[in-house]
């Protein structure tokens, strides 16, 4: 009996060490794979589905021009348009677990087209990527700053193109996940 009662000890040990010890490795590293490939899904989604949901074809120019054209001050119609869209940005201290998705319309100060704008494309999309890039998820997401966020993409861009030639700023599109 003396052998039963060592043998059975540690059998009845290694039994339960080894089956508790296992799944919780697996487990964990499944949860882990899961978690990632959510969040994956999750940002893919939003910048290839979500996004461009929020933006058709055409309509915030539209719109935007119409109300130009009725007092707005700068410009005279939809000629005086530029759209900047699609822009993706991952904010300051995310580590890219946050993005933010913006699409910019442009309207032109008098006397400007948007054919002035065209030629300096990247680099108006460096500045405004760089600006947004630099910001918190909490700068961005406050909508108390969204007026002093449209003034700095503007400055932003004017240090590329120039002063005068930028009318105001729009943000038809602003999709922070």
């Amino acid at each position: 009996m003396a052998e039963e009662t060592t043998a059975t000890p540690a059998v009845a040990a290694a039994e339960t060490e080894t089956p508790e010890q296992e799944p919780r490795k697996g487990s964990a590293l499944m949860t882990m794979i899961v978690a990632l490939g959510s969040m994956a899904v999750g940002a893919g989604a939003g910048v290839f589905a979500v996004g461009p949901m929020f933006v058709s074809d055409g309509a915030p120019a539209e719109q935007a021009s119409g109300e130009g054209g009725h007092g707005g001050g700068h410009g005279g119609g939809e000629d005086s348009l530029w759209e900047l869209d699609n822009l993706v940005v991952n904010p300051r201290d995310t580590q890219g677990t946050r993005f933010l998705v913006v699409g910019l319309a442009i309207r032109m100060a008098d006397g400007s087209t948007p054919q002035d704008l065209q030629g300096a494309e990247p680099e108006v999309r460096d500045a405004v990527l760089g600006l947004l890039s630099a910001m918190t998820v909490e700068e961005l997401s406050d909508p108390a700053t969204r007026d002093s966020l449209k003034a700095r993409i503007r400055g932003a861009m004017e240090a590329v193109v120039g002063r005068g030639r930028i009318g105001s700023v729009l943000i038809p599109q602003f999709v922070l996940q």
